[in-house]
């Protein structure tokens, strides 16, 4: 069981709690600088003057856990866009459309019109700046790649938030990446490519050359790009298909250039590099090769986030095995936490960052509890690795509820028919790829290489096709999240020690949950609120009475689905009535709303509404519309053209009338 009263666990918390607090409150650089060196003094006097162990002096361990505490919330704080002098939000660049150097990161999947990416921003106007921002750039305009530097003259503009409530928020996803502004590139936008040596564009050619020199000896194309994604990190090429298939099944994990890859690559390295050790200083020797060919292949595949955490764990494994120090799986996971949230505080957010350590914590946590020992090491073997599944699904199940709505039961079959195969089979991957690098890959290993991955991946289709009950629409939060982690800590707890405190523990966090799921759904049952959806092209009016709710559209329920169900699904609305929009008058609370569409006429409404909604841009006269009825607020939703939206939220403001227009301010809720 994870001992969480071991000294480094206890700083990495602290230093992880630092950087959640630098998120929730501003605080001074000047003050946290100030504040650090204070901590620092006092360390120092309590190292020279105590006599006991430092690992058992109270005051030092205060001190300690204080300095890695202001440790995170400097972290935080020097990451921030007003803390970089040099940002591009600090430069001037007179203009709308700035003179800007830019360098391409990292490719992601594309849009219909846009190929995109993530791009550093090195120039504008010619002053060096830093920072990175969202490229668009069109399909016809674009032979960039990775790495590639060039100048163009583009506008800035902010990545637009949800505009509905429950919606995926982009806006916020990429802000966790510290990026806040996205550049469209159309083909009018001419673009002066630059001479570079950069490493990522040296990266990108070398995974072109290993797809060309797999496509000359016959591999299978339709399976390149699930070859680029298992074991080069690319996967802009995948389809959306293939994605729902692995996802489906349990999977997905594999998609990500993970501690699974790694740990294979390293144990495919130790194989190759093992006659080295027979000869003086060799140990050294297949140290560094291991070591060197291991963050080659982080430096290839793009140096995500989930390689680069796998590659410092794995590392500091490989030390503390040479060094005889045994340096043990939790201990090295607590130093590849510690390190990339030194360098960037911002992985703490990526979902990928916290369902992997999850992950692997419970593993090495818990998988102790079930291990068993029989006389016949096959079914050792299975039941190992079943148990090793269950165990990482368990502990990533609250979260991938919490970010996804949805999990798949079929993880099980999937744990027992593809994960004992997976290791081969990236075994033979990655003696392929890399022979490919050097073009000497034999014909009759890429044969079998091609062979191995469509057996796979027909595999997975097959798992993802069988009709099982799906886990969905489930949507929990934060603290029911938490309520469930400390559960689940204090079920395992019990099973380990079974004394009264953890059996204790365990009865208060289901009686505490169990009354937070019973509050929830009284709120639900209460709660009232009437909201106007933006949808383009159409009007979405959604009226919820606890767990029944109305809603009113101009046309067909065809983008029904997509722009109201997350809402419907969130709120645990139970029972919809579907009804046609005409112009009407909706009671909200003691509230009116007048709904102005297509075939208004005034002398059938005698009233003066709170809210006048424009749809579908009807051809009324604005002015006189809004001095005959004196609305207090006026509304209007992505059913009206936008020139005609601009022209009356003129009249709007002249007239002092409060104008909320869907398509910048988001969709209108009111709640009573």
């Amino acid at each position: 069981m994870v001992k969480f009263d071991y000294i480094p666990t206890w700083l990495s918390l602290f230093l992880i709690l630092g950087i959640l607090s630098g998120k929730e409150y501003d605080f001074s650089p000047a003050v946290l600088l100030s504040v650090s060196i204070l901590l620092l003094i006092g360390q120092a006097f309590f190292l020279f003057k105590s006599h006991q162990k430092m690992g058992r002096n109270n005051f030092f361990l205060l001190f300690s856990l204080s300095t890695f505490f202001v440790i995170g919330l400097n972290s935080y704080s020097i990451h921030q866009v007003e803390n970089q002098n040099r940002h591009y939000k600090k430069s001037k660049s007179p203009g709308d459309s700035p003179f800007v150097l830019l360098e391409l990161e990292k490719e992601l999947k594309p849009s219909q019109k846009y190929n995109k990416y993530i791009a550093f921003l090195r120039q504008m106007n010619y002053q060096a700046t830093r920072g990175k921002v969202l490229m668009y750039i069109s399909k016809e305009n674009d032979s960039l790649a990775p790495g590639d530097r060039f100048l163009t003259r583009s506008a800035l503009t902010p990545i637009r938030p949800a505009l509905n409530p429950n919606d995926f928020d982009y806006q916020k996803y990429m802000q966790n990446e510290q990026i806040s502004d996205q550049i469209f590139i159309d083909k009018n936008n001419s673009i002066e490519l630059l001479p570079n040596h950069t490493f990522a564009r040296r990266a990108f050619s070398i995974r072109e050359k290993i797809s060309s020199s797999l496509q000359q000896r016959n591999f299978q194309v339709s399976l390149l790009p699930l070859v680029q994604t298992l074991f080069l990190g690319q996967k802009q090429d995948l389809t959306p298909v293939v994605f729902h298939e692995f996802r489906r099944a349990g999977v997905v994990h594999l998609l990500a250039i993970s501690g699974l890859h790694i740990s294979i690559l390293i144990g495919f390295l130790l194989m190759v590099f093992k006659p080295l050790t027979r000869i003086k200083n060799g140990n050294k020797l297949q140290l560094f090769l291991v070591l060197f060919f291991l963050w080659s292949y982080v430096f290839l595949v793009g140096y995500s986030a989930s390689a680069v955490r796998a590659g410092t764990m794995f590392t500091a494994i490989s030390i503390g095995l040479y060094s005889k120090k045994m340096i043990n799986v939790q201990s090295a996971l607590i130093a590849s936490i510690f390190l990339l949230l030194l360098i960037n505080p911002n992985y703490i957010w990526q979902v990928g960052f916290q369902m992997s350590y999850l992950a692997v914590f419970f593993i090495v946590g818990f998988y102790p509890l079930f291990r068993m020992r029989t006389k016949f090491k096959i079914i050792d073997y299975f039941v190992g690795l079943m148990a090793v599944t269950i165990i990482a699904q368990i502990g990533v199940l609250p979260l991938s509820l919490y970010y996804f709505h949805q999990a798949s039961p079929l993880f099980l079959l999937s744990g027992l028919l593809l994960l004992p195969s997976i290791g081969v089979i990236l075994s033979i991957g990655f003696s392929t790829i890399f022979l490919s690098v050097f073009n000497l890959a034999p014909a009759f290993l890429v044969k079998l290489f091609s062979i191995s991955i469509s057996v796979f991946y027909q595999s997975v289709h097959l798992i993802s096709s069988l009709k099982t009950m799906e886990i969905d629409a489930i949507y929990l939060t934060k603290p029911t999240v938490f309520l469930i982690y400390l559960l689940l800590f204090s079920f395992f707890a019990c099973l380990k020690h079974r004394n009264a405190i953890s059996i204790i523990m365990t009865l208060v966090s289901v009686i505490i949950l169990q009354g937070l799921l019973i509050h929830q759904k009284w709120e639900t049952v209460h709660k009232k609120q009437f909201v106007v959806f933006h949808q383009y092209k159409e009007t979405i009016i959604l009226d919820q009475q606890g767990d029944r709710a109305k809603i009113y559209q101009l046309n067909s329920d065809k983008a029904y689905r997509s722009a109201v169900q997350n809402f419907i699904d969130v709120n645990q609305i139970r029972e919809v009535e579907n009804k046609i929009l005409k112009p009407c008058v909706l009671e909200i609370d003691d509230r009116s709303l007048l709904v102005v569409t297509q075939n208004f006429h005034f002398e059938k409404f005698d009233l003066r509404p709170d809210f006048l909604l424009m749809t579908n841009s009807p051809q009324v006269n604005f002015e006189k519309l809004v001095d005959h009825f004196q609305p207090q607020t006026i509304l209007v939703d992505g059913s009206n053209y936008r020139n005609l939206i601009e022209k009356w939220q003129i009249t709007a403001k002249s007239k002092g009338i409060v104008f909320h227009d869907t398509g910048e301010d988001g969709a209108f809720v009111y709640g009573y």
